[in-house]
């Protein structure tokens, strides 16, 4: 398996950010979608399948990263999904993340090339 077998969608109102991460993982090869919106964000996952998800935490529109870890575990396609927090918020309890089906959480600021090593490396790649 290699990079374009694998779908990632990523998440977060800070457009700069976002360019830059999408811009990491396609480079790579991977199937990505981004958007900057999290009602977009909850329409995506509650309909398509991902294999990876990086989401911000704190979103527009009153969403925040939890609300779209709710809505992928709702979809029965989405249940082996590997979801991550974007935040650089330090009081995220990582524990309660991971009991409601999340993965990990990415500290703000972070390297986009190491977040990408990081997912390879997960996904077996």
């Amino acid at each position: 398996m290699d990079a374009s077998d694998f779908s990632i969608l990523i998440v977060d109102d800070e457009n700069d950010l976002l360019e830059l991460i999408s811009d990491s993982f396609d480079l790579e090869g991977f199937n990505v979608q981004s958007t900057p919106d999290g009602n977009k964000a909850m329409e995506l996952v509650g309909s398509e399948t991902f294999d990876v998800i990086l989401c911000d935490q704190n979103l527009n529109d009153n969403i925040t990263g939890t609300n779209v870890l709710e809505k992928m575990k709702k979809n029965e396609k989405s249940s082996k999904c590997k979801f991550f927090l974007l935040t650089g918020d330090i009081t995220i309890d990582l524990n309660e993340l991971k009991s409601n089906g999340g993965t990990g959480v990415i500290e703000k600021p972070f390297d986009s090339d190491q977040v990408v090593e990081q997912i390879k490396v997960l996904l077996g790649i």
